[in-house]
């Protein structure tokens, strides 16, 4: 899947510890918290596309994602 330039906007919420989370990891990987979940879902869609996608619900909690 393509990424193109953006033509819509989604707004997320998260933890305090999941924002702290991607913040770190965006600044570890020298890109910006919106490529980040750009990319997620970019991968996300690629999965479901190919019957890939299984989500487990509850989701997991930042402390399951490695976060304290």
């Amino acid at each position: 899947m393509r990424i193109m330039p953006s033509k819509s906007r989604i707004t997320v919420n998260l933890s305090q510890d999941e924002h702290a989370a991607l913040e770190h990891l965006a600044l570890r990987l020298k890109v910006s918290k919106a490529w980040l979940a750009r990319r997620a879902i970019v991968q996300l869609l690629e999965q479901a596309q190919n019957g890939e996608v299984q989500l487990p619900l509850p989701l997991p909690g930042p402390k399951q994602w490695g976060t304290q």
